[in-house]
This record gives C-alpha cells, sequence and structure tokens, in this order.
C-alpha cells in the first residue's frame, strides 16, 4: 500500500516531534539525579572547615558555637541544588560533627537531656533539609519545567521557521521553473514553425536554437557526414583551451557505433560508451533521417549541467537530433530542386 506525500510529510513531522519529546523528557528527568558535584563541593567544605576546627577550636569542631558554621554549607546546598542534596548535607555535617568528637555527658544530665543536646543540631539540620529543601526543590522543578517549555517552543519555532522558508524556497523555484517552462515552450513553438525551413542559413540558426532550448547544453557541436568522416560544422560554447576533435574518421569507434551500427545515441551513462566517447562529450548521437535513412551527421553535447541531464534528456536528445535531419532533410530537398550548390550540407 502506497502512502501519499502528505501522509509521508505527517508521519515524517510525528516521528521528529516524538524524538523532540524524548530529548526534553531526557533532560527533565536529569535534573532530578543526585548531583556528584554538590556531595564533592560539601564534602571539600566540611574539611576545610575542620581544619579551621583544629586552628580555631582546638578540634572541638565548633560544637559549642552558638551558630554553627556547618549551617553556611547546609544553607548554600539547599538554595542551589534542593532536597536531595540538602538531606546528604544534613546527614554528612552530622557525621563530620560527631564521629570521633561526642562530649562527654554531664553528671547532671540524663540520657535523654544528653542525647537531646548532643541530636540538637543533627536533627535541625535533618528538618531543615526536609522543609526548605522540598520548598526549593519544587522551585527549582517549576524553573525547569518552564525552561523546557521555552526551549521546547523554541525548537518548534524555529523548526517552523525552517520549513517555512524550505516551502518558500520550492515555491520560488517552482515558479521560476515555470515561467522558464513557460518561455521555452513559447521559443519552442516558434522553431516548431521554423522547421519547414528550405533556407540553410535559416536552419543553422533554427538547429542552434531548438538545442539549446530542449536540451539547455554549455558546449555543443554538429558534424556532417561526407560519406567517409564526420567533419565539424558547429560548434558553440567551445573554449580556446578545449582540444575536442573536429574529425573523427571513418574508422573511429565514434563514428563506427553511430553511423555504421546505427545506434540512436551513445552516452556517458552506459560504462562501455563512455570508453566510446573517450572524453568527446556527455552524449552524441546520429542524425538520419527516418523516412529515407540518409546520415546527414552527428549532434554531441560536450558540457551540460547536471540538473539538465535526467533520464528523459536521452530521449530528448534522440528527438532533437530527428527534427534536425528533419531540416537538413527539407534544406536538402529544395536544394536538388532549384539545383542550388551555395549551401552544401557536408564539405
Amino acid at each position: 500500500m502506497h502512502m501519499s506525500k502528505s501522509q509521508n510529510l505527517s508521519t515524517g513531522n510525528e516521528v521528529e516531534m516524538r524524538e523532540v519529546e524524548h530529548m526534553f523528557h531526557y533532560a527533565k528527568h536529569n535534573t532530578k539525579r543526585l548531583s556528584t558535584m554538590a556531595v564533592i563541593e560539601m564534602s571539600a567544605a566540611l574539611l576545610v572547615l575542620l581544619l579551621l576546627s583544629g586552628i580555631i577550636d582546638d578540634g572541638h569542631r565548633f560544637i559549642d558555637f552558638p551558630i554553627h558554621p556547618f549551617w553556611v554549607i547546609m544553607l548554600f546546598i539547599i538554595t542551589q541544588y534542593g532536597l536531595n542534596e540538602a538531606v546528604i548535607a544534613a546527614v554528612l555535617c552530622s557525621v563530620f560533627l560527631l564521629a570521633g568528637n561526642m562530649p562527654e555527658q554531664l553528671l547532671t544530665e540524663t540520657s535523654n537531656e544528653y542525647l537531646m543536646r548532643i541530636l540538637t543540631l543533627p536533627f535541625m539540620w535533618i528538618v531543615t533539609a526536609l522543609v526548605l529543601g522540598g520548598i526549593r526543590t519544587r522551585q527549582i522543578n517549576e524553573r525547569n519545567g518552564l525552561q523546557t517549555k521555552v526551549n521546547k517552543s523554541k525548537y518548534i519555532i524555529d523548526n517552523m521557521a525552517k520549513r517555512y522558508g524550505d516551502i518558500k524556497q520550492v515555491k520560488e523555484n517552482l515558479e521560476l521553473k515555470v515561467a522558464s517552462e513557460t518561455k521555452s515552450l513559447a521559443t519552442l513553438y516558434e522553431i516548431i514553425k521554423s522547421l519547414e525551413t528550405t533556407d540553410y542559413i535559416e536552419a543553422q540558426a533554427v538547429i542552434k536554437r531548438l538545442v539549446v532550448t530542449m536540451l539547455s547544453p554549455d558546449k555543443f557541436s554538429i558534424f556532417m557526414y561526407d560519406g567517409k568522416e564526420l567533419k565539424l560544422r558547429e560548434a558553440h560554447g567551445w573554449s580556446e583551451n578545449d582540444s575536442y576533435k573536429t574529425v573523427f574518421a571513418a574508422n573511429s569507434p565514434i563514428t563506427n557505433y553511430i553511423l555504421q551500427k546505427g545506434s540512436p545515441y551513445i552516452c556517458i551513462k552506459n560504462e562501455y560508451e563512455e570508453k566510446i566517447l573517450d572524453g568527446e562529450g556527455i552524449i552524441a548521437g546520429s542524425i538520419t533521417d527516418k523516412q529515407t535513412g540518409k546520415i546527414f551527421g552527428m549532434l554531441k553535447i560536450e558540457e551540460i549541467k547536471f540538473n539538465d541531464f535526467g533520464s528523459d534528456n536521452c530521449e530528448t536528445f534522440t528527438m532533437v537530433c530527428e527534427w534536425i535531419a528533419h531540416i537538413y532533410a527539407n534544406v536538402e530537398k529544395d536544394k536538388h530542386l532549384n539545383g542550388s550548390k551555395i549551401y552544401p550540407l557536408a564539405q
């Protein structure tokens, strides 16, 4: 079952949108993971404070200070990262505070009072981490959600702008193509009206316009056949640096293949025929009158733009060769009727 072009485009858009959704979902999911950097930061800060404690507080880790320095770490982690990291910070602060640093129980203290005294700070840190960390995490999630929506909207807008630009470019190309084809059709109509000309000079002008209009080559040439060789009659677009042959002998591969074997054309698209052309052109075809079988010569294209050389162009090339043969046949017929030898077809 074949899908229409619009269905294919719709399917492509759906796949692309699923990829976008997956990308932003993955980014959102990553924000919920425990930050390794946060653990490294809080551990480093705690180690620094322990070193300061050895200098300032004789290694008691500020346990009797009214405002414990570990609160700075707690508040920083809560503000920067949120709940998960804050809980880890509370646990680490508690471990760094009490591990190997348990204060002695006073004689006037009961066991409950002693536990309350040493666990007050860890308890406050954990409660603060849960409450403030939870609030901060909700803020971070809301911010990330909004940022994700903004990024997604920007992506969609940029994608739509790109698609609009592509569609606009296609539209402009189609307009240019239609305008060019309209102009070509008008030119072709004028050429078709001139196909019946019997004037040799006018015929050469018509042939040139015909080849340029139908095939749009950058370089092409017309060879005339004198019964033995193919000799150059007209060359268009050739430069001084070009080294194309102006004569093909009767025993040359091109002459043999086109004239003796009667092949309509040879083209570099075929590996064997490319060897026959041997760098002399892209495509070459015989100019042969279908009604009489008379061979007038050869049309050869040496250079053509890639976009102008599709699969349909070979058939168009054959048709152009037939029209050229028709023009030459009319000129030759008129020459014989009038006994004129002013414009011989082959020299």
